[in-house]
């Protein structure tokens, strides 16, 4: 399966890829794989915090933690009770710090209250 995934990634222009059947950390163990072939910058948006730590975890367990990213809320709970996190602001600042470096390996991973527009 690895193979075809790498070679249908190979052939195609950047964009989003969908797989189905996965489950636990055989994500984490499909996107290192990927990561290690292909390198590249990898923006992984999971539907909530929780999923996307344990992604985050189990990337740096199995990579290391030198080209993983985790782009947090600005607040400490929800944006509905607007306490904004000082420790989290500076993640954020550091992982878009980071990006405009423009390196050449890179994955972040976040979820959607955290690319949310915080008013």
């Amino acid at each position: 399966m690895l193979v075809n995934v790498l070679i249908e990634i190979r052939n195609k222009k950047p964009g989003n890829i969908h797989l189905k059947g996965l489950a636990g950390s055989s994500k984490s163990v499909v996107a290192a794989k990927i990561f290690a072939a292909l390198g590249g910058i990898h923006l992984f948006i999971f539907p909530d915090k929780e999923e996307a730590a344990y992604m985050y975890n189990d990337l740096v367990n199995l990579l290391g933690p030198g080209d993983i990213l985790f782009f947090p809320s600005s607040y400490k709970r929800s944006i509905q009770f607007q306490q904004k996190s000082k420790s989290s602001i500076i993640i954020r600042t550091s992982v878009l710090e980071k990006v405009a470096a423009a390196p050449e390996n890179l994955i972040i991973i976040t979820y959607p209250e955290a690319l949310r527009k915080h008013l």
